[in-house]
């Protein structure tokens, strides 16, 4: 399997492309915000994703789900997230979960503030840091043709270029640590016909991922599960991924209670 072939270590080690390669220019709007333009469409199966990660890293995990969540950067405060977080140490590839093409890979919020970086210049010091969006056109379960767009957030190293062509599976970039971020990890958004405002798609319901990666906590995976009953009622709870080692999370606010206590939560 392509997806998983790849292990950490195993990436070409030439210098990264500059975020400045060829490739036409295109605009996009910074964000990562899910307001009432941006509907979280339901019953939307798309058939036949990649996983954007290689399952056979140790520590992989989905730690945050699409949704309202308990801000990471400040557990004090609720917060919207319009993806899905899945942790992985830093350098482990990310794949092209369909064909498609690089649209922008860019500092991330483009209007800083920034950090300077050898590779890639100014990079963003809150936001994803460095992010790349990808451009599909699928087909969807009841056959209908849309174009969906991918943002892949906190990336360490851009390996694909702007403007490339990609294959379902290749490695594009590697899972990183910069911009707003607690640990290493992908951030992962998908949007439906346009790129950062656009509606948002759930990977993990949309591309039947909820049963390929483990979740963090059981909490965190019994409150995504109440959200897609008619999706899973089909499939025992105990048959579905989730982390052996999982952290104590009694709330379900995807929190270990005991660096994060519920008292503590407002």
């Amino acid at each position: 399997d392509k997806s998983t072939s790849l292990l950490l270590g195993e990436l070409a080690t030439e210098s990264p492309q500059s975020l400045e390669d060829a490739g036409p220019p295109i605009s996009l709007p910074d964000g990562d915000t899910n307001t009432s333009d941006n509907v979280i469409l339901q019953d939307y199966q798309i058939p036949g994703a990649a996983l954007p990660i290689a399952l056979n890293i140790p520590g992989t995990r989905t730690t945050s789900i699409l949704g309202r969540r308990v801000d990471p950067l400040n557990p004090s405060e609720n917060a919207s997230h319009s993806g899905i977080d899945i942790a992985q140490p830093t350098g482990s590839p990310l794949y092209a979960i369909f064909d498609g093409v690089v649209m922008q890979r860019r500092a991330s919020p483009s209007s800083g503030p920034f950090v300077t970086d050898p590779l890639y210049g100014q990079v963003g010091a809150s936001g994803y840091g460095l992010v790349m969006v990808t451009k599909h056109d699928v087909v969807r379960q009841n056959g209908e043709r849309v174009t969906i767009f991918c943002e892949y957030g906190h990336i360490h190293d851009m390996i694909a270029k702007r403007g490339q062509r990609i294959s379902k599976g290749e490695v594009i970039a590697t899972v990183g640590n910069r911009g707003g971020s607690t640990g290493p990890h992908l951030h992962l958004t998908v949007r439906e016909k346009r790129p950062f405002h656009g509606n948002l798609i759930d990977p993990l319901a949309s591309f039947g991922w909820f049963n390929k990666i483990p979740f963090k906590t059981e909490g965190l995976k019994n409150r995504w599960l109440a959200d897609y009953p008619d999706l899973v009622s089909g499939i025992p709870s105990d048959q579905l991924e989730s982390n052996p080692d999982a952290m104590i999370d009694e709330d379900g606010d995807g929190f270990d209670d005991r660096e994060f206590p519920p008292e503590s939560q407002v």
